[in-house]
């Protein structure tokens, strides 16, 4: 029962509540029940008469009177002091008192329910979805499976504004793509032959040697320090009806590299609707067009449209397919513009009410105007959620891609594990601890490079 005795602290703000040891109840005659003289349980079942009789502020008196000693008792009634707290319009203070009930115990169905629900109403969408997403397992019955695709489905549609904010300063290693071999070779740069020639002549003329390997320049040298990431999102969603809505929204992101390296900002605007096809399935059409802007220029601009699929085949097992297809143009080399297609699949896994595994696959190619850029890749994936008590959470993943070009094989590895400190939270925020991991292995070694970040950052989502 230890695990529980945190949970109770809220209830020390509504000491006010402790005036009397009898309650009156209602529609009886207005008879009163002396509290101190009933069992838990008989307490508990004048909470839900109280509660069901719209009397929220006698409710609160009876479950903070004095404290309950089952672990299940405690588990009810702070479910239901809640319940009586939102009833009073003390909405924040509900959330937060679910909320640390499922920081102790993360499979308490009922608490994540009603936390689903109290968040929709506060319009918190993005945690509300996640809840009632985690609480759709097999477990659940019919009727209350209805009940959260009609939510999931009011979250996707009803009309709102929506924004965000972020951003992290924090090292980084390898932010330049530097070169992670001792030494690269002529081959590394020519693209044929005659080229291969060209740079070996060059490279003599300056004193190195292709054969027994050219040595990096300081400049070519990974480079480690301090990186800041500033983002944002707004946007509004126009509801056409109950299972149709449009979304128009902006996102602009900054990064500021220490060193030598300069400043880059990207600006994006996308549109487009999304429907609900039935209660298993929903489309989401996009068009795009976003530029970037360094030492105020502008340096390359994108265009692209996409599909996105989602569908859930049952209760545990769901999907998520992205077609995309984008037209790039850069003003700096105009060797790397081009057209790109790409298709992901993710296949989500449901454990548990408190965690999933993610199943990631795809496939994408690009045609460039300088025909040795193209590229076919191939790319998997696996990840694991999973909350913890103490109001811990970890998501971990692990993907893969193998790159062809005509000139050049690619095999690139991502590691990415956060996580989350779901009770230290400040207005509805969460902190969150990510660190990535990339390693970028060419055959030419030129290209190769690896990297570690680490970074602070918060989360509505929980």
């Amino acid at each position: 029962m230890k695990i529980f005795k945190h949970i109770l602290i809220p209830v020390f703000l509504y000491i006010s509540f402790l005036s009397v040891p009898i309650v009156s109840l209602a529609n009886t005659q207005n008879k009163t029940v002396d509290l101190s003289k009933i069992n838990d349980q008989q307490r508990l079942n004048i909470i839900v008469f109280l509660l069901k009789n719209q009397e929220p502020e006698k409710a609160v008196h009876a479950i903070l009177h004095h404290p309950f000693e089952n672990v299940m008792h405690i588990i009810d009634s702070q479910i239901m002091l809640a319940d009586a707290l939102f009833m009073l319009g003390k909405k924040q203070d509900s959330i937060a008192i679910l909320r640390k009930l499922l920081d102790a115990q993360p499979n308490i169905d009922v608490a994540r329910f009603k936390l689903a629900q109290m968040l929709f109403t506060v319009k918190n969408d993005t945690a509300a979805k996640h809840h009632f997403e985690l609480l759709f397992t097999e477990k659940q019955d019919p009727q209350s499976k209805q009940v959260i695709i009609q939510y999931l489905n009011n979250i996707a549609h009803r009309k709102a504004w929506f924004f965000n904010v972020g951003g992290s300063y924090a090292p980084q290693s390898n932010f330049n793509g530097g070169l992670t071999k001792a030494k690269y070779f002529c081959n590394d740069y020519g693209a044929d032959s005659n080229q291969i020639n060209f740079w070996r002549s060059y490279f003599n003329f300056i004193g190195q040697d292709c054969d027994a390997g050219i040595i990096p320049t300081a400049a070519q040298m990974p480079k480690s320090g301090m990186v800041l990431n500033l983002n944002g999102l707004a946007g509004y969603r126009f509801k056409i009806n109950p299972n149709a809505s449009w979304t128009v929204k902006a996102t602009g992101n900054l990064t500021r590299y220490p060193h030598t390296l300069p400043a880059a900002i990207t600006l994006a605007l996308n549109t487009g609707p999304s429907l609900t096809i039935g209660n298993q399935t929903k489309l989401t059409l996009d068009a795009g067009a976003s530029i970037s802007i360094s030492e105020r220029k502008v340096t390359s601009n994108y265009f692209s449209v996409s599909a996105e699929i989602d569908h859930a085949f049952s209760p545990t097992i769901s999907s998520n397919s992205l077609l995309t297809i984008s037209k790039g143009k850069n003003h700096i080399d105009a060797d790397l513009g081009h057209l790109s297609v790409s298709l992901q699949n993710y296949l989500r896994i449901s454990i548990n009410n408190s965690s999933f595994i993610k199943l990631m696959a795809g496939v994408s190619a690009g045609r460039y105007i300088h025909p040795n850029n193209s590229y076919k890749e191939a790319n998997f994936g696996v990840g694991l959620y999973k909350e913890f008590g103490l109001g811990i959470t970890i998501y971990a993943e692990a993907t893969y891609a193998r790159r062809h070009k005509t000139l050049e094989d690619i095999n690139n590895f991502n590691f990415s594990a956060k996580l989350t400190k779901r009770d230290f939270n400040i207005w509805g925020f969460a902190p969150e601890l990510i660190y990535s991991y990339q390693n970028y292995d060419s055959t030419r070694n030129l290209f190769d490079k690896s990297g570690h970040s680490i970074k602070l950052g918060i989360t509505k989502a929980f």
